[in-house]
């Protein structure tokens, strides 16, 4: 089998692209690490020189050699390794980020709500994380210690920044693949899912306090014990209990209602992209639930309502007043992936195909229970790639 490196440790492009056979058994796999930990003179650096050299692309050759044990472990059970990888602290750091890259990723984007932050802090806690390897205790559980990492390192940003969310402030939608994790199935009655990057929930957790954020998610989606969580946050198990319930309940607030399905109705949403492209009251009035819940973000570019709009009249109204002032104007609406699930992303073909919004709904037996719009130009601007 093969598998094609395309990453370097950190961000960019490998020096070169590296095709490489994983191994089918513990053997060859323990005989390609012993072959790291001995010839890859690289790694043996220390753990900033390496980061930098990687940074500057200017790793030496022998990181092939590197990347061809990254391929057989993203391939093979974490769990099995752990006795391989012992013996280099730093190789063992460096395999975990590489399995855990995605997930550190949008770990960051749960505790910020942005897309470019979520960039710059999951390289910081990388970064940060090669750093302390000599500092990992048991390699077992070098998951959720990098997570506690992340969490420390946007516990860290939030506290500097002091932001406070508007209430109809919502988060960037991500384009990403799919997380493919079994766990993800699993579950779906919890407020919070395995991998969870739903557009709702993650605009929902920004509402919370950051430390009960923290909690919630590194419990919840992280897998870490409470008292993994305690000793992340430098608090007690007793604490960390209290801190996920009051967590739970915010969440569950802030959603606006969790009466939901699991997973967004397709079909209501293609239909919904139908209605707001002919601009029909009609259509989209068959698609909603008498106790619809909206809500608009035009962030400091876009003015819009500044409340939450409540039930399928007053939501309609608005839907009217819009169209009115969007005149002769044409828009061409499509259902794209975001945040995992489908949305529908509205252009302007008469101003370039610009794009309008992005709408975002929950749906419940059939009809669209929750719709959540973000047309603030700063979130949209990297959604443009979709329109290509």
């Amino acid at each position: 089998m093969a598998f094609l490196a395309s990453r370097s440790l950190l961000c960019g492009d490998c020096p070169a692209t590296i095709r490489t056979a994983v191994p089918d058994d513990a053997s060859a796999l323990a005989a390609l690490h012993r072959q790291v930990a001995g010839e890859t003179e690289f790694l043996s650096r220390e753990p900033h020189e390496v980061v930098s050299s990687v940074q500057r692309g200017r790793a030496p050759r022998d990181t092939q050699l590197y990347h061809s044990y990254l391929a057989a472990v993203s391939q093979s059970r974490g769990d099995a390794l752990v006795p391989l990888m012992n013996s280099n602290q730093t190789i063992t750091v460096l395999a975990a980020v590489e399995r855990c890259r995605r997930r550190i990723w949008a770990h960051c984007y749960r505790m910020t709500g942005r897309r470019a932050e979520a960039d710059d802090l999951s390289q910081e806690a990388i970064a940060r994380a090669i750093e302390r390897a000599d500092s990992l205790g048991q390699p077992q559980s070098v998951e959720g210690w990098l997570f506690r990492i992340a969490t420390t390192v946007c516990l860290d940003h939030l506290r500097r920044v002091k932001r406070v969310q508007g209430v109809t402030e919502l988060v960037d939608p991500v384009v990403l693949e799919a997380m493919d994790d079994d766990r993800l199935a699993s579950g779906e009655d919890a407020v919070l899912r395995r991998e969870d990057v739903r557009f709702a929930v993650v605009a929902a957790l920004q509402h919370l306090p950051p430390r009960q954020r923290a909690v919630l998610l590194l419990h919840e989606v992280c897998g870490l014990s409470l008292l993994e969580v305690a000793a992340a946050l430098a608090s007690n198990e007793s604490a960390v209990k209290a801190t996920l319930h009051r967590a739970r309940a915010g969440l569950e607030r802030s959603r606006g209602r969790v009466d939901v399905d699991p997973h967004v109705d397709r079909e209501l949403v293609e239909r919904l992209a139908r209605a707001f492209e002919a601009r029909s009251v009609e259509a989209l009035a068959e698609l909603l639930v008498d106790d619809v819940w909206g809500v608009v973000d035009g962030g400091q570019a876009v003015k819009a309502a500044r409340r939450p709009t409540v039930g399928a009249r007053a939501l309609l109204q608005r839907f009217l007043n819009l169209t009115g002032r969007l005149g002769s104007v044409r828009v061409a609406c499509r259902v794209v992936v975001l945040n995992g699930e489908p949305a529908v992303l509205t252009t302007l073909p008469d101003l370039a195909g610009a794009v309008f919004s992005s709408t975002h709904v929950e749906t419940r037996a059939g009809r669209i229970a929750a719709m959540r719009v973000v047309r603030d130009p700063d979130k949209l601007a990297h959604l443009a790639q979709l329109t290509a």
